[in-house]
């Protein structure tokens, strides 16, 4: 790839940035303020939604009286603590480099905020590469939804077909597909039968993407 409406579409958390095992704690922390008890498998169900539809499931799953409002005010401290921590993932500076070089646009599509996003940029020395942020409230409907991934298309000037999505979660890749580009997922590719939308393949670290933008 390279180039003329070719573009590299990334997630934050859990795919540039290493967050989730703090983001993880952060959600544990802030059910145990109102006396409810997590899992791993609520965590993971919520990973990759809007912040504001994941406070409005859990309110729901656990009866939680507080609004909104009250639970945000608990869960912002954790969700800061994780920002300010936690490092890029493996091989992300490398892919961000060689990217660039290839001549791709690339975005940050996020259902984290702009801000937040930035100033973790920043604080890495990795904005210079990111052509544009798409964060939660850019759209009306987040991830799942293919809304993130289409706005990234128009901001950037990408061609959905030409371009390439790399994320963590099954709403993120799930937001991808349905916006019609190539999905590579971070991890472990999920078994067949598990409802996930079709990839394009999965890596360990960020740099082993390359290979993929080079077909």
């Amino acid at each position: 790839m390279s180039g003329n409406g070719r573009g590299l579409f990334l997630d934050l958390d859990g795919t540039l940035a290493d967050s989730v095992p703090a983001l993880r704690q952060a959600y544990y922390d802030t059910l145990a303020e109102f006396g409810v008890q997590g899992s791993d498998a609520e965590f993971d169900r919520c990973n990759g939604l809007p912040l504001v539809r994941v406070i409005d499931e859990l309110r729901s799953a656990h009866r939680i009286e507080p609004d909104a409002q009250e639970i945000l005010r608990v869960l912002a401290p954790g969700i800061l603590r994780a920002y300010a921590e936690c490092d890029p993932r493996a091989g992300a500076q490398e892919l961000l480099t060689g990217a660039a070089e290839r001549g791709l646009r690339i975005a940050i599509v996020t259902s984290s905020v702009e801000e937040l996003t930035r100033r973790w940029l920043v604080r890495h020395d990795l904005e210079s590469f990111v052509d544009c942020v798409v964060d939660s409230v850019a759209v009306s409907r987040g991830k799942p939804a293919p809304d993130p991934y289409l706005r990234a298309l128009t901001e950037t000037g990408c061609e959905a077909g030409l371009s390439l999505a790399v994320e963590d979660s099954r709403a993120g890749a799930e937001s991808a597909v349905a916006a019609g580009i190539g999905t590579v997922l971070v991890g472990a590719l999920p078994p067949p039968d598990a409802g996930w939308p079709e990839l394009r393949g999965a890596v360990t670290e960020l740099d082993e993407v390359l290979e993929l933008l080079a077909t």
